[in-house]
């Protein structure tokens, strides 16, 4: 099976961590990636935000949010 050319844009949000930068523009335009998502709950980086993409954000309070947990032991 031979390697596919790459697709147009459209519909395929790429979950992204922090540390991803490097190779990430190849796979979004490989997969025609139309928009990213912090996959870990936590700030995309700035070189993320900056590529012109749908930016969605996924709340996870375990890691956004450590200051609550802390504070709220018993709702754990």
């Amino acid at each position: 099976m031979g390697v596919s050319s790459p697709v147009s844009r459209g519909r395929v949000t790429l979950p992204v961590e922090k540390g991803m930068q490097t190779g990430l523009q190849y796979i979004i335009g490989r997969w025609g990636c139309d928009a990213v998502r912090d996959s870990d709950g936590t700030e995309l980086p700035p070189e993320v935000r900056s590529l012109g993409l749908e930016v969605y954000s996924t709340l996870c309070l375990v890691r956004a949010d450590q200051a609550y947990v802390l504070e709220h032991r018993d709702h754990l």
